[in-house]
């Protein structure tokens, strides 16, 4: 058995129901999930998890992101522990043509945190929230791996040069639906509730 935790975090102002539908579909599909909630910035909550923790393995989850299959957790440290990478979401900050490894779902071996010189995984001249993480991967050939998009209810924002993301995004693997994220839910949380409400009612 793997030695990991899966975290997910959320500030004090997120509408508890968020959280509490969350729980509700990781219960569902009986995937351990640790919920937190603070007032630091995400980047600062990122960090000091991976410098404190015991655990081999660390697997982030924002509070508005979702399973969508009870192998998730499988499929991401069955990525992680077969060679040196990372493994999130497809994202952009700025620039948009750098797709990262977005922090709504994102999982590593807290080994690679500390050889990559445990960078702020707050925003910066040249990353948003995580991104920061990818860069130096990728500057160390550390592998970065990527949930795919596959659906956008409401394209936002460019993905690299030919796609998007937006809110309400699934991401598969292997061409199978694994993850839904309802990015800005803090505008309006009902789009998240629903997909919860559907999945719990299936």
């Amino acid at each position: 058995m793997h030695n990991f935790e899966a975290i997910s975090y959320a500030y004090k102002n997120l509408p508890t129901e968020v959280l509490k539908k969350q729980k509700e579909v990781f219960k569902r599909l009986n995937l351990p999930i640790a919920q937190y909630i603070g007032d630091v910035s995400h980047g600062d909550f990122l960090e000091n998890i991976l410098k404190t923790t015991n655990k081999e393995y660390i697997i982030f989850v924002d509070a508005d992101c979702i399973p969508l299959v009870d192998s998730l957790y499988d499929i991401i440290l069955g990525e992680i522990t077969k060679e040196k990478s990372i493994i999130g979401i497809e994202q952009t900050g700025q620039p948009r043509y750098h797709i990262y490894a977005g922090p709504a779902c994102l999982a590593l071996p807290v080994s690679v945190y500390h050889e990559i010189g445990q960078p702020s995984l707050n925003q910066t001249f040249r990353s948003d929230t995580a991104e920061e993480l990818t860069w130096c991967c990728e500057e160390r050939a550390i592998k970065v791996k990527y949930f795919k998009v596959s659906h956008v209810e409401q394209p936002r924002w460019r993905l690299g040069y030919d796609r998007e993301f937006g809110i309400g995004t699934t991401y598969q693997y292997n061409n199978v639906d694994v993850l839904y994220h309802q990015f800005e839910s803090r505008y309006d949380i009902q789009p998240f509730i629903n997909k919860c409400n559907s999945i719990l009612t299936s």
